[in-house]
């Protein structure tokens, strides 16, 4: 007997900066993929919906400053607590998704628990299985800590810059999607 993980409607790729590596999420960036026979562009997914934000609150941590700071220029700013609701109100609409994020069990994982603390989401609302591309990497035999790098050497270009968001989610997504179908 088979069993075949049914496949969602769509990819929800997630990425969240924070203000040091263990430290509070101020930045979200998310996008929304449609699946099936006719969503593919020539390569990669079809973008049909995303999400960036960033908090007015005072960064603390130096590299968060000087590394992170300057690839957010482009970003929109709301208040701490707005951008808590409004991911949470963006994500409640494809919580039903692939959830898929890039190396997420400290940043990722802990802006979920920060909206279950709030109850902005259930806690069955938020991501209970979502797919680490950094396994598959390491699965695949490359190195697990750097979509960039893999993305890099397979000729896949994202426009955008590490540490954005909305790049990182996005590059994240391109590299899940070559993996699956093209990793050979």
């Amino acid at each position: 007997m088979i069993f075949r993980y049914e496949e969602k409607k769509f990819i929800l790729s997630i990425d969240a900066e924070t203000d040091g590596l263990w430290g509070k999420p101020f930045c979200i960036g998310a996008v929304v993929y449609e699946v099936g026979r006719n969503s593919y562009t020539t390569f990669g997914l079809k973008e049909i919906d995303s999400f960036c934000f960033k908090s007015d609150s005072l960064l603390m941590d130096k590299w968060t400053w000087n590394n992170v700071h300057p690839q957010l220029s482009d970003v929109p700013e709301i208040k701490e607590e707005e951008l808590f609701v409004r991911f949470a109100e963006f994500y409640k609409k494809y919580f039903e998704s692939e959830i898929i994020w890039h190396m997420g069990h400290v940043v990722e994982a802990y802006l979920f628990r920060i909206l279950v603390e709030k109850k902005l989401l259930g806690q069955f609302e938020a991501p209970y299985c979502p797919i680490e591309i950094s396994e598959m990497l390491r699965a695949a035999g490359e190195k697990p800590d750097s979509v960039d790098d893999y993305l890099k050497r397979k000729g896949i270009e994202i426009s955008g810059n590490t540490h954005n968001p909305l790049y990182d989610a996005r590059a994240a997504a391109a590299a899940y999607n070559h993996l699956r179908f093209c990793s050979n």
